[in-house]
């Protein structure tokens, strides 16, 4: 008999009761077939496919889900008590497909009919995990590498140049439940592994900036095995009780040769640029100076030698202060397109994703607009990267034009749905050829415009409608184009 196992979209480890015969999903590779009596569990390891998409960004590469070491903590069935430290032979991971392994764990006879909870750490050895001592006393251990002060992305990785590894964690679940009983039943087990560390990105849109060195301060030097959760048992991603604030020198990637800014959606960007303990950043803007702050040096155009900082926050207008958590990848997007004046401030915004998810608001988006019949002047401007026009002209007849466009496989129509009432009063269309007009004059009052106004659509495929594209149109009469040079 045939098994289909869904695609979770998160790094995963599948444990599951051995079926009496099966095939893997992705290679057909027969099963082991359940020893009467023997309670066995399979543990396959899969990466997520990045599907409905058909371009995917790389997103994570083999060293980034590769598992060099893997050891099963089985508690007993409230967690009270650690029962044994099973330490994977590693050799007897059998590839079952790209990024996928399979390995059995057999259980003696007078297991079947218990109840455990299962918790698995990889690429990490636990100081300090011993038997009997609780789940909660576990999850709050350390892992292994401290960031000392001055040290660089390495040093809180596992392994060794060129062979590094990224520690990681995960909680076996049936369904719903972290209570897993040893029978000779088919019930499928599930444990999504994270990350221990969050990965940055940065992406350099500012043309006359060539950047020389990037480092980071104000992060945290360690982290525990879990994150740490509230009363409710949700994650906070606070860092652990006795954690430093130290500076990195030196991120992970090492810099482009030059790494010069490119204006246009991609910009120039270093993927790896640096691996980050998770940690909260302050509640105020008064308290800026210790955030997790990455810091920019480098050249203009004009060889004057500049440094800015780029606080974890939302953007460079606002203090919205975003937390770094394990498995999140950050992508920092500095500066607008457009060239630096010395002395002038640089722009930023940071994107935050679910490392495993698909990068929707990367410069290759599942779902784009793009503006067209109009070009950049004085009193309009068309920001590519975050989909937003801003305007000052409601003329009779003045309408603004959106080609759409998708890398969903099986997409064959688009809905344009108005998430705020200015969009809800202004006309829009969709309009053959993937195309979608707006008219941003209210449809009650086609001559009023002193009023500035800020409309917003959802845009999305049929495809797969969960997944939004927003567009933002904000008219101001008064609005004008600061980065417009004739």
């Amino acid at each position: 008999m045939k098994k289909t196992i869904a695609i979770v979209p998160l790094l995963l480890l599948a444990s599951m009761l051995t079926l009496l015969v099966g095939c893997n999903r992705s290679t057909g590779a027969e099963e082991p077939t359940l020893t009467e009596g023997k309670p066995s569990l399979t543990f396959t390891l899969q990466m997520p496919q990045g599907e409905p998409v058909t371009y995917r960004s790389a997103i994570h590469d083999q060293p980034e889900w590769t598992v060099k070491s893997l050891t099963m903590y089985q508690f007993n069935a409230d967690g009270s008590k650690l029962l044994s430290i099973d330490k994977i032979d590693i050799a007897k991971l059998q590839p079952t497909g790209e990024a996928e392994y399979s390995y059995t764990k057999d259980f003696a006879p007078d297991k079947v009919g218990t109840t455990s909870r299962f918790l698995f750490v990889a690429n990490d050895d636990i100081a300090g995990a011993a038997e009997g001592m609780s789940r909660a006393d576990f999850e709050k251990l350390l892992m292994t590498k401290q960031l000392n002060e001055n040290g660089t992305s390495k040093d809180i990785l596992t392994g060794t140049d060129p062979n590094y590894t990224i520690p990681m964690s995960g909680v076996a679940k049936q369904g719903n439940t972290e209570l897993i009983a040893l029978a000779g039943t088919n019930k499928g087990t599930t444990v999504v592994l994270t990350r221990a560390v969050a990965r940055v990105d940065v992406s350099n849109h500012v043309p006359n900036l060539t950047i020389t060195k990037l480092y980071v301060e104000n992060t945290y030097d360690r982290t525990t095995t879990f994150p740490t959760k509230d009363t409710a048992g949700e994650p906070t991603y606070q860092a652990p009780a006795g954690a430093q604030k130290v500076t990195m020198s030196a991120g992970f990637a090492p810099l482009p040769d030059p790494f010069t800014g490119i204006a246009g959606a991609e910009g120039k960007e270093l993927k790896k640029a640096i691996y980050l303990y998770e940690g909260q950043q302050p509640e105020t803007a008064a308290e800026v100076a210790n955030a997790t702050t990455i810091i920019v040096e480098g050249k203009l155009a004009n060889g004057k030698e500049v440094k800015y900082r780029i606080p974890f926050v939302r953007s460079s207008e606002t203090y919205t202060p975003v937390t770094v958590k394990r498995n999140y990848l950050y992508r920092i997007i500095l500066g607008d397109n457009s060239p630096l004046e010395p002395g002038s401030k640089l722009v930023f915004t940071i994107e935050d994703t679910p490392w495993n998810a698909v990068l929707l608001n990367h410069h290759m988006p599942a779902i784009d607009v793009e503006l067209i019949g109009h070009v950049t002047s004085s009193t309009l401007k068309y920001d590519y990267l975050h989909h937003t026009l801003y305007i000052s002209w409601l003329q009779s007849e003045e309408h603004y034009t959106f080609k759409l466009s998708t890398r969903f496989k099986d997409h064959t129509a688009y809905s344009v749905t108005p998430i705020n009432d200015v969009a809800r009063r202004v006309k829009y269309e969709l309009l053959p050829e993937d195309q979608l007009q707006v008219d941003m004059r209210y449809q009650d009052d086609l001559d009023n415009r002193d009023e500035a106004r800020v409309a917003q659509f959802a845009i999305t495929s049929d495809a797969a409608p969960e997944i939004q594209c927003i567009l933002t149109i904000v008219y101001d009469k008064n609005y004008r184009n600061p980065d417009f040079k004739k």
